[in-house]
C-alpha cells in the first residue's frame, strides 16, 4: 500500500510539473502585457455601498470608470484600442463611457413591470442595451447592470470573484423592486446573457429555497451559462502562482489587443474558473429545487435562446435545466445550423436532431428557429456572443465597426487568437424580439 502511495503522489508531482510547464510554455508565446493587464485600480466594489436612488449609484460609477480610462489614455489615433482618445473604438460617447450601467424609463403612459437585465463573461451593459430598449419601448422600467471587475480594464478581472457578481445582481434587483412597488403595481423580469443568465438562475433559485418574496415572474435567457466544460476546473491551478510578479502572465490564458470598446479581448484563468465555479454551485440548488414539488411550483417560467452550436458553454445543460425544473409554459428556442452549407458541415453537425435531446419534458418546449429554414446567405450558425445583439448595432452589427470588420491580407500574420470570422449579431433578433414580448405579454394581461 506505501508502495502504491508513493507511485501515486510521484505521479501527480510529474504531472503538476509537466502541466506548470506547459504554462510556462504558453506564458512565453504571449505578447507583452499592456498597462491594463497589469495595472491596480481602486477595488470595484460600489455596488456595497448605500445609495438613495439608482440614479445616484450610476453617477458614482461614471466616475469611478472614467477616473480608469483617463489614467491609461492616449493621444494617439495610430493604435488598435479602446483606450485611445476621441479613436472609433472608445467606448467614450459625448464624454459618458458606454460601459456602464444604465437605466430605460418606459415610454408612454402604461407602466408594465420592471426589468434587470445582466452581461455575459467580459462584457458589458452595452450587450444588453437594445434588447432593454424594445422592453422600455414596451412600457417597462429597465435597468441594465455593469458586473464588477467589467467595462474597465482586464485586469480588474483577475482576482473577482463570482460573488462578487452575485452581490451586485441583488443590488439592482432591489432598485428594480423598489421601482415597482412606487407604481403600485408591474411584473417583476430577470433577463441574463452567458454569465448574466447564470447569475439570474441562483438569485431565482435562493429566492424560492430560502422563502423569499421578491421571486421574478419571467426569466429571460440569452446563451445561458448553465454549463461549462469541466476542463475550466484547471484553471484554477495557474492561480496559485498569481502572487509571484515574475510570473505575470501565468494569470493569463490569452493576451489579445484590447480593440472591441465593449468587451475584453484578453481572458485570465481566474475569470474561467469562476464562472466555473457558479456553475457547479447552481446545479446543486437546481437539483434540491427538481427533488420537492413545492419549491418547482414556485419556478417562474422562462424563455431562452440557445445557438445548437455554442463554443463557450454547453447547450445540453441547457436542456436539462428545462427538463428539470422548467413550467411547462416555458419555451426554449434552438437555433439550427443553415444546411445549405452541407458539404462543408461535419457529420457530427449534419446528422443531429431534435429527438436526440434526452428528457421528455424538454421536448414540448422546444421549437427551432429559423423555423422555415431561411437563412442570410453568408451565414452557417448562430453564435455565443451574437445572440443578443441586433443586426442593426452600430458596433457589433452587420454594417458596424467590429460585427461588419473583414480584414484582407495573408496568411500567418495575425495572430490566431483572434478569430474576426465569429459571427458577432444575431439575424434573428427580430424574430426573437416578436418571441420574447408575446411571452412576457401573458404576464401582464
Amino acid at each position: 500500500m506505501n508502495k502504491i502511495l508513493k507511485y501515486a503522489g510521484l505521479l501527480a508531482l510529474v504531472l503538476l510539473i509537466l502541466f506548470i510547464t506547459l504554462l510556462g510554455v504558453n506564458a512565453g508565446r504571449q505578447p507583452d502585457l499592456q498597462p491594463w493587464h497589469y495595472m491596480s485600480f481602486p477595488p470595484d466594489n460600489l455596488t456595497e455601498d448605500d445609495y438613495s436612488s439608482f440614479e445616484e449609484y450610476l453617477t458614482a460609477e461614471q466616475d469611478y470608470i472614467s477616473n480608469i480610462y483617463t489614467s491609461l489614455a492616449e493621444d494617439s489615433t495610430q493604435k488598435f484600442t479602446r483606450y485611445t482618445k476621441g479613436d472609433v473604438f472608445s467606448p467614450v460617447i459625448d464624454g459618458d463611457n458606454q460601459n456602464s450601467s444604465f437605466i430605460l424609463y418606459p415610454r408612454g403612459d402604461e407602466f408594465k413591470g420592471g426589468v434587470l437585465l445582466v452581461h455575459g463573461l467580459s462584457d458589458s451593459p452595452y450587450h444588453m442595451r437594445r434588447i432593454g430598449e424594445f422592453l422600455s419601448d414596451d412600457g417597462y422600467y429597465v435597468i441594465g447592470l455593469r458586473l464588477p471587475g467589467h467595462g474597465t480594464v482586464p485586469s480588474a478581472l483577475i482576482d473577482v470573484r463570482w460573488q462578487d457578481w452575485y452581490q451586485a445582481v441583488e443590488f439592482a434587483a432591489g432598485f428594480v423592486q423598489k421601482e415597482i412597488i412606487s407604481r403600485g403595481s408591474g411584473i417583476f423580469i430577470m433577463g441574463g446573457f452567458s454569465t448574466g443568465a447564470a447569475l439570474n438562475v441562483r438569485y431565482t433559485l435562493e429566492q424560492i429555497i430560502e422563502g423569499g418574496n421578491h421571486l421574478p415572474d419571467k426569466l429571460l435567457f440569452f446563451s445561458p451559462a448553465f454549463g461549462i466544460t469541466p476542463y475550466a476546473k484547471l484553471t484554477k491551478i495557474p492561480r496559485i502562482f498569481n502572487w509571484i510578479p515574475f510570473l505575470n502572465k501565468f494569470k493569463w490564458q490569452s493576451i489579445e489587443p484590447e480593440y472591441d470598446p465593449y468587451r475584453y479581448t484578453s481572458w485570465s484563468f481566474n475569470i474561467g474558473f469562476q464562472i466555473y465555479e457558479l456553475a457547479k454551485m447552481n446545479w446543486k440548488l437546481v437539483k434540491k429545487v427538481s427533488s420537492r414539488e413545492e419549491y418547482r411550483e414556485k419556478v417562474p417560467s422562462m424563455i431562452a435562446f440557445q445557438s445548437r452550436l455554442d463554443a463557450t458553454v454547453l447547450p445540453q445543460k441547457v436542456y436539462e435545466l428545462f427538463d428539470r425544473i422548467a413550467p411547462v409554459e416555458s419555451q426554449l428556442f434552438i437555433f439550427d445550423v443553415n444546411r445549405r452549407y452541407q458539404p462543408i458541415l461535419s457529420d457530427d453537425v449534419l446528422n443531429w436532431s431534435q429527438d436526440m435531446i434526452p428528457g421528455d419534458r424538454v421536448k414540448d418546449m422546444i421549437r427551432m428557429i429559423p423555423g422555415d429554414g431561411i437563412w442570410p446567405e453568408s451565414i452557417y450558425a448562430v453564435s455565443h456572443l451574437s445572440v443578443p445583439i441586433s443586426p442593426e448595432d452600430a458596433v457589433y452589427g452587420e454594417d458596424s465597426l467590429i460585427g461588419g470588420l473583414n480584414l484582407k491580407g495573408e496568411k500567418a500574420v495575425l495572430r490566431t487568437g483572434i478569430d474576426f470570422q465569429r459571427l458577432r449579431y444575431n439575424p434573428f433578433f427580430p424574430e426573437m424580439e416578436e418571441k420574447v414580448m408575446d411571452f412576457i405579454s401573458d404576464s401582464y394581461y
